[in-house]
Protein backbone atom coordinates (compact mmCIF):
# COMPACT_ATOMS: atom_id res chain seq x y z
CA UNK A 1 0.00 0.00 0.00
CA UNK A 2 1.20 3.48 -0.73
CA UNK A 3 -0.94 5.09 1.94
CA UNK A 4 -1.80 4.58 5.59
CA UNK A 5 -4.93 2.63 6.43
CA UNK A 6 -8.11 4.69 7.07
CA UNK A 7 -10.68 1.97 7.73
CA UNK A 8 -13.02 1.82 10.71
CA UNK A 9 -14.32 -1.66 9.78
CA UNK A 10 -12.69 -5.06 9.48
CA UNK A 11 -13.27 -6.89 6.19
CA UNK A 12 -16.08 -8.89 7.87
CA UNK A 13 -17.95 -5.62 8.55
CA UNK A 14 -17.37 -5.46 12.31
CA UNK A 15 -16.14 -2.22 13.82
CA UNK A 16 -12.45 -1.77 14.57
CA UNK A 17 -12.35 -0.84 18.30
CA UNK A 18 -9.39 1.56 18.08
CA UNK A 19 -9.23 3.46 14.77
CA UNK A 20 -8.40 7.02 15.80
CA UNK A 21 -8.18 10.25 13.83
CA UNK A 22 -5.40 12.60 14.95
CA UNK A 23 -6.64 15.66 16.83
CA UNK A 24 -4.78 18.27 18.82
CA UNK A 25 -4.96 21.95 19.61
CA UNK A 26 -2.45 22.67 16.86
CA UNK A 27 -4.10 20.32 14.30
CA UNK A 28 -7.81 20.18 15.25
CA UNK A 29 -9.33 19.17 11.86
CA UNK A 30 -9.80 15.43 12.42
CA UNK A 31 -11.33 14.72 8.99
CA UNK A 32 -8.50 16.52 7.17
CA UNK A 33 -5.97 14.65 9.30
CA UNK A 34 -7.60 11.27 8.50
CA UNK A 35 -7.72 12.15 4.81
CA UNK A 36 -4.03 13.06 4.77
CA UNK A 37 -2.48 10.67 7.33
CA UNK A 38 -4.92 7.81 7.79
CA UNK A 39 -6.03 6.54 11.19
CA UNK A 40 -4.02 5.33 14.17
CA UNK A 41 -4.60 1.81 15.53
CA UNK A 42 -3.51 -0.01 18.65
CA UNK A 43 -1.79 -3.37 18.15
CA UNK A 44 -4.80 -5.41 19.28
CA UNK A 45 -7.18 -3.66 16.89
CA UNK A 46 -4.62 -3.88 14.09
CA UNK A 47 -4.39 -7.66 14.50
CA UNK A 48 -8.13 -8.11 15.24
CA UNK A 49 -7.54 -9.79 18.59
CA UNK A 50 -8.93 -8.97 22.05
CA UNK A 51 -6.96 -6.67 24.35
CA UNK A 52 -4.49 -8.81 26.25
CA UNK A 53 -4.64 -11.54 23.61
CA UNK A 54 -1.84 -12.70 21.38
CA UNK A 55 -1.45 -14.24 17.96
CA UNK A 56 0.17 -17.44 16.73
CA UNK A 57 3.72 -16.44 15.72
CA UNK A 58 3.80 -19.39 13.29
CA UNK A 59 1.02 -17.71 11.31
CA UNK A 60 2.98 -15.73 8.72
CA UNK A 61 0.25 -13.47 7.39
CA UNK A 62 -2.36 -11.89 9.62
CA UNK A 63 -5.00 -9.85 7.82
CA UNK A 64 -6.17 -7.98 10.92
CA UNK A 65 -7.51 -4.53 10.00
CA UNK A 66 -6.17 -4.78 6.44
CA UNK A 67 -8.55 -5.30 3.51
CA UNK A 68 -8.96 -8.67 1.75
CA UNK A 69 -5.75 -9.69 0.01
CA UNK A 70 -3.52 -7.66 2.37
CA UNK A 71 -1.96 -8.27 5.80
CA UNK A 72 -0.12 -6.63 8.72
CA UNK A 73 3.61 -6.71 7.90
CA UNK A 74 6.21 -8.61 9.83
CA UNK A 75 9.32 -6.68 10.82
CA UNK A 76 11.19 -8.63 8.14
CA UNK A 77 8.75 -7.45 5.46
CA UNK A 78 9.08 -3.84 6.60
CA UNK A 79 12.88 -4.20 6.63
CA UNK A 80 12.84 -5.63 3.09
CA UNK A 81 10.98 -2.58 1.83
CA UNK A 82 13.03 -0.09 3.81
CA UNK A 83 16.40 -1.67 2.95
CA UNK A 84 15.90 -0.88 -0.74
CA UNK A 85 15.81 2.90 -0.20
CA UNK A 86 17.23 5.56 2.08
CA UNK A 87 14.84 7.34 4.45
CA UNK A 88 14.45 10.41 2.21
CA UNK A 89 13.35 8.17 -0.65
CA UNK A 90 10.71 6.52 1.56
CA UNK A 91 9.32 9.78 2.95
CA UNK A 92 6.69 11.81 1.10
CA UNK A 93 7.90 15.01 -0.51
CA UNK A 94 5.49 17.11 1.58
CA UNK A 95 4.29 17.68 5.15
CA UNK A 96 7.55 16.87 6.98
CA UNK A 97 8.86 19.56 9.34
CA UNK A 98 12.26 19.46 7.64
CA UNK A 99 10.99 18.96 4.06
CA UNK A 100 13.64 16.28 3.49
CA UNK A 101 11.56 13.62 1.72
CA UNK A 102 11.56 12.99 -2.03
CA UNK A 103 9.37 9.84 -2.29
CA UNK A 104 11.57 8.25 -4.97
CA UNK A 105 10.37 4.87 -3.63
CA UNK A 106 6.69 5.82 -4.08
CA UNK A 107 6.15 4.37 -0.58
CA UNK A 108 5.02 7.86 0.49
CA UNK A 109 5.59 7.75 4.24
CA UNK A 110 3.73 10.63 5.88
CA UNK A 111 4.50 11.99 9.38
CA UNK A 112 1.29 10.74 11.03
CA UNK A 113 2.52 10.80 14.64
CA UNK A 114 1.04 8.49 17.29
CA UNK A 115 -1.48 8.30 20.15
CA UNK A 116 -0.72 7.39 23.78
CA UNK A 117 -2.73 7.71 27.00
CA UNK A 118 -5.26 10.16 25.59
CA UNK A 119 -2.76 12.42 23.81
CA UNK A 120 -1.51 12.76 20.23
CA UNK A 121 2.17 13.29 19.43
CA UNK A 122 4.50 14.18 16.55
CA UNK A 123 2.14 14.94 13.64
CA UNK A 124 4.29 16.33 10.80
CA UNK A 125 7.41 15.16 12.63
CA UNK A 126 7.52 11.36 12.91
CA UNK A 127 5.89 8.26 11.52
CA UNK A 128 5.45 4.89 13.26
CA UNK A 129 4.14 1.62 11.82
CA UNK A 130 2.59 -1.44 13.43
CA UNK A 131 4.23 -4.77 12.67
CA UNK A 132 3.77 -8.22 14.18
CA UNK A 133 6.91 -7.81 16.32
CA UNK A 134 6.07 -8.40 19.98
CA UNK A 135 8.70 -7.51 22.59
CA UNK A 136 6.78 -9.01 25.51
CA UNK A 137 3.18 -9.33 26.77
CA UNK A 138 2.57 -5.56 26.76
CA UNK A 139 5.08 -4.10 24.26
CA UNK A 140 5.86 -4.21 20.56
CA UNK A 141 8.65 -2.96 18.32
CA UNK A 142 7.64 -0.33 15.78
CA UNK A 143 9.77 1.14 13.01
CA UNK A 144 9.97 4.90 13.46
CA UNK A 145 10.92 7.52 10.91
CA UNK A 146 11.94 10.81 12.54
CA UNK A 147 12.07 14.14 10.69
CA UNK A 148 15.66 14.81 11.74
CA UNK A 149 17.18 11.33 11.44
CA UNK A 150 18.57 9.60 8.34
CA UNK A 151 17.85 6.12 9.77
CA UNK A 152 14.77 4.08 10.56
CA UNK A 153 14.76 3.47 14.30
CA UNK A 154 13.05 0.71 16.27
CA UNK A 155 11.14 1.78 19.34
CA UNK A 156 9.69 -0.45 22.05
CA UNK A 157 6.18 0.83 22.80
CA UNK A 158 3.00 -0.20 24.58
CA UNK A 159 0.58 -2.33 22.57
CA UNK A 160 -2.23 0.02 23.60
CA UNK A 161 -0.59 3.05 21.92
CA UNK A 162 -1.89 3.75 18.42
CA UNK A 163 0.15 3.97 15.21
CA UNK A 164 -0.25 3.90 11.45
CA UNK A 165 -0.80 0.69 9.52
CA UNK A 166 0.77 0.10 6.14
CA UNK A 167 -0.63 -3.18 4.78
CA UNK A 168 1.36 -5.58 2.60
CA UNK A 169 -0.14 -7.56 -0.28
CA UNK A 170 -0.69 -11.21 0.67
CA UNK A 171 1.18 -13.80 -1.39
CA UNK A 172 -1.19 -15.95 -3.38
CA UNK A 173 0.94 -19.11 -3.35
CA UNK A 174 -0.49 -20.56 -0.13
Amino acid sequence: MTQNLRSTLYSDGTEIPTAIGYSSQLYPDVQANISMYGRLYDWYSALHIPVGGSYDPDEEEIQGACPEGWHIPTMEEFNTISSQYNVSELRSNYDWIDGAGNNNSEFNILPAGYYSNGLFYNLKGNSYFITLSETDETRISVPCIHYNCPDILLQQVEKTNAFSIRCVRTRRDH
